[in-house]
């Protein structure tokens, strides 16, 4: 199997970071991406780099909103760089795994460097295309597609549409996707730059009702069918000024996509890279063997492939360590040879397991980048200064980890000390007295006083509650609320516990009457004593607690001896003026760390 599309796809990531990178905003006349907020050890930290390290990796311990929440990811930035340095001066650095990770960094900044110099710095947007952009941009398609992953099979489909068979029964049978397989294929009104360019390219040629010859994507193959075209908007200067950013954007991406493309085939092309079937059977088999056929659905953000997966693989494959995996001009890959690199990789950027087609992919995507970074470093483009910046924070990230690792396993929480944390706190453990009642909430007074009488008079209130009730999840239950406690619920809560078993009250007043409020009737149909949690209930999550609780002081009380220990200067003053994403009324993806060790 020849490794030949992967190869095409090159330097998403990079492409994604150099657009994030260049994006530079002054936020007053005061502060801008150049001002400094904070200094560790001679280190200083920007407005710019707080920016990125704020919205792109936000630390999930820190408060969500507010000045609160940038000084939380400010100080999470100091506390990095100085176990960054304490790591570096007790040696972790030598670390076997530590080199692994930081020369796994130093190649990744010499090929975005690579990048840079072969892709980024030759591209250019001339003003006119940014105006034809913007004039296909006003007109707006309506069109549906059907897929394939041939052209044989799409032209199949196509012959089928000709010889007039229904395109929604060909949808239904091409589609997994059940919105698509239901609508046809419908992809809604699109316009210049929502779609594959090779597909938008042959909407423009097509009229309405005009079904496309098979158009081939990244995906596959594609039939589209125009079903309606309008002019959107009148155009005017300002509307183009507005988006003009954004039409540049798409432009030079497109751009970059090609040439790298280009650059890519060019040099894995001599390479004649070939995957051995009979090796990669054996190595698919095992990772379905560990993963199972159908992974769970993890976060794109979520590796999966850790250590003790490697070391299992390696043990499963014991025999067919030495087969050859990847042959390539001049050498090749043994099953061992893969996952040692595969080992070699930081756990937050080993692929992710998911199918056999992700993991041919991801071999593929290996070889490529191991080409790349030869290369890369063979022209010294790790020494430049924009990779030489972009490796010293990484392997910073790195030595954190690795720091925060060491602390952290010197932390222990004992059977006994979670028997003593028990018996010590006896109020922690009691699950508390409740209540449950039946209601009927109606917006007028009146209403509530001839319900309360018809209730009282025997009439079955779960039925009227049905009825009657606009609190509408406790209507569909007869009324009930079921079991809560005191604090719950507000007055009701409070004049429940003080009624008995059977006892009817009503009506009560609720947010101040019609007509947002109303009026309830209840009846106390149940009552549960507190009690005490039995240990066996909650020693696991007891446990867990207790050892993050001293995790996160033993961290504290580190942080705290390196500012001792180090020069720490931080700008609070400055930081409140720093606008962030959330100002804007938008939030920062949250996620929980993985850490590399």
């Amino acid at each position: 199997m020849k490794l030949r599309y992967i190869f095409g796809c090159v330097f998403l990531l990079f492409l994604i970071a150099l657009a994030g990178c260049s994006k530079k905003e002054n936020i007053s006349q005061k502060i801008t991406d150049k001002t400094v907020i904070a200094t560790v050890d001679n280190k200083d930290i920007t407005v710019h780099d707080f920016k990125i390290s704020y919205e792109l990796f936000p630390y999930p311990l820190r408060p969500k909103r507010g000045f609160a929440s940038k000084k939380g990811q400010l100080d999470h930035i100091i506390q990095r760089i100085l176990f960054a340095r304490e790591a570096e001066k007790e040696g972790l650095a030598s670390d076997p795994k530590v080199q692994k990770y930081i020369e796994y960094y130093r190649k990744q900044a010499a090929v975005k460097e690579l990048y840079r110099k072969e892709i980024y710095d030759n591209v250019s947007v001339s003003k006119e295309e940014v105006r034809q952009a913007y004039r296909k941009s006003l007109v707006k398609y309506h069109v549906r597609h059907l897929y394939a992953k041939t052209y044989k099979e799409a032209k199949a489909m196509l012959d089928r549409l000709e010889n007039g068979e229904d395109w929604d029964t060909i949808a239904r049978e091409t589609f997994r996707n059940e919105k698509l397989a239901k609508n046809g294929g419908d992809l809604g009104w699109v316009s210049w730059g929502d779609m594959d360019e090779n597909l938008e390219n042959a909407m423009y040629h097509l009229k309405p009702d005009e079904i496309s010859e098979p158009i081939r994507s990244k995906w596959g193959y594609h039939i589209l069918e125009v079903l309606n075209i309008r002019k959107e908007v009148i155009p005017t200067e300002y509307d183009f000024q507005t988006h003009k950013k954004d039409y540049i954007h798409k432009i030079r991406l497109r751009k970059e996509q090609k040439l790298a493309s280009k650059y890519v085939k060019k040099i894995m092309e001599p390479k004649q890279v070939v995957l051995k079937g009979k090796a990669f059977y054996y190595l698919n088999h095992q990772f379905k063997q560990i993963f199972g056929e159908n992974p769970r659905k993890l976060p794109p953000y979520m590796p999966n492939v850790f250590d003790k997966e490697i070391n299992k693989l390696h043990s499963n494959l014991q025999n067919h360590l030495s087969d050859k995996l990847l042959t390539f001009k001049g050498g090749y890959w043994t099953i061992g040879d893969f996952l040692q690199r595969l080992k070699d990789i930081p756990v937050m950027n080993r692929p992710v397991y998911k199918s056999p087609k992700k993991l041919y992919n991801d071999i593929g995507v290996m070889i490529r980048n191991a080409t790349l970074a030869k290369i890369a470093l063979k022209r010294g483009l790790d020494r430049r200064p924009e990779a030489r910046k972009e490796f010293e924070e990484k392997r910073d990230d790195v030595l954190y980890s690795k720091m925060m690792m060491v602390l952290l396993d010197t932390v222990t929480v004992t059977d006994e000390d979670v028997r003593a944390y028990y018996k010590s706190h006896p109020d922690e453990f009691v699950d508390p007295a409740k209540v449950d009642i039946r209601e009927i909430l109606v917006r007028y007074k009146k209403q509530a006083d001839a319900l309360l009488r018809r209730v009282g008079n025997g009439e079955n209130m779960a039925g009227l509650a049905r009825k009657y009730s606009i609190r509408t999840w406790a209507a569909k239950k007869g009324g009930e609320f079921g079991y809560f406690r005191k604090s719950g619920h507000g007055k009701i809560g409070e004049i429940a516990f003080r009624l008995k078993v059977g006892d009817l009250y009503g009506p009560l007043e609720i947010s101040g009457g019609p007509p947002h409020g109303g009026y309830s009737i209840f009846r106390v149909i149940g009552k549960k004593s507190a009690k005490i949690i039995p240990l066996d209930q909650v020693e696991k999550n007891l446990k867990q607690r207790l050892l993050q609780e001293r995790r996160m002081a033993v961290l504290n009380r580190f942080t705290q001896k390196m500012k001792r220990k180090f020069y720490v200067k931080a700008n609070y003053k400055a930081l409140k003026e720093v606008k962030t994403i959330d100002d804007k009324g938008n939030m920062p993806l949250f996620v929980m760390p993985v850490h590399n060790f």
